[in-house]
């Protein structure tokens, strides 16, 4: 499982603590990314397992107007709902 922060789809941002979408993104990756490190105990079994965070870049998006996605990649922890946690 991949979680992708892509700028185009980011919610509404305060102007005055970003001044663009894609900084928006990058903290709200970057934040996420330090949280999963610092549940570590936690994964695999209550979360899922973080893998690293990486930019998406392929060569069909070299021609992209727009800059490259950031990702987390994860994989699952099966479980049926938040209440099993």
């Amino acid at each position: 499982m991949a979680k992708v922060y892509d700028h185009r789809f980011c919610q509404e941002m305060d102007s005055a603590e970003y001044p663009s979408e894609r900084l928006q993104c990058r903290a709200m990756k970057t934040n996420e990314a330090n949280t999963d490190r610092m549940l570590e105990l936690l994964q695999g079994s209550k979360i899922p397992n973080f893998l690293g965070e990486y930019t998406c870049r392929s060569q069909e998006s070299a021609t992209m107007v727009f800059d490259y996605p950031d990702v987390i990649l994860l994989t699952l922890v099966n479980i049926q709902t938040l209440a099993d946690i």
